[in-house]
């Protein structure tokens, strides 16, 4: 048996450091984007916006994939990392995909965007990329209603 200064360290780099990369990353892209198409205020707006929609969007999609989950027979791990990598994965393909459709076009942003977001959903999560496409579409379909969900509480 290992003593405790013997162990070795097996958490994989998908579960803190991975994630984290991406969501710096990311976050790096869309506010120097925001800085190179609108100035100090596009780069400051930039990252206010992607933190009001991280407020939104991950406690909605954390809710989806706890009913994802047994539909397509999958499990996303750890509550905390999980959250730490739909962050990463959402904040680094929304950069991906803002990119591309200011510099090219916004139909290959779009495609930037969900290529990104499935290859890093499957490598995140330990999935085979059909699984992935499962599981995607089921949160997808269950986050809409959600939002659908809640703004019809909200008053008008």
């Amino acid at each position: 048996m290992l003593t405790q200064d013997e162990t070795i360290d097996t958490t994989s780099a998908w579960e803190v450091k991975v994630p984290l990369g991406l969501l710096i990353f990311g976050l790096a892209i869309l506010v120097i984007h925001g800085l190179a198409t609108q100035g100090a205020k596009g780069g400051a707006s930039m990252l206010l916006d992607i933190g009001l929609l991280l407020l939104i969007y991950l406690p909605i999609t954390i809710a989806a994939m706890f009913v994802a989950a047994p539909l397509v027979d999958v499990t996303f791990g750890e509550f905390g990392p999980a959250i730490l990598k739909i962050a990463g994965i959402y904040v680094f393909s929304s950069a991906l995909q803002d990119v591309g459709a200011t510099i090219v076009h916004p139909a290959l942003g779009w495609a930037l965007g969900l290529g990104a977001s499935l290859a890093l959903f499957s490598k995140a999560f330990q999935l085979s990329f059909g699984e992935a496409v499962k599981a995607v579409f089921v949160i997808a379909v269950v986050r809409g209603l959600l939002t659908l969900a809640i703004a019809s509480m909200l008053p008008r």
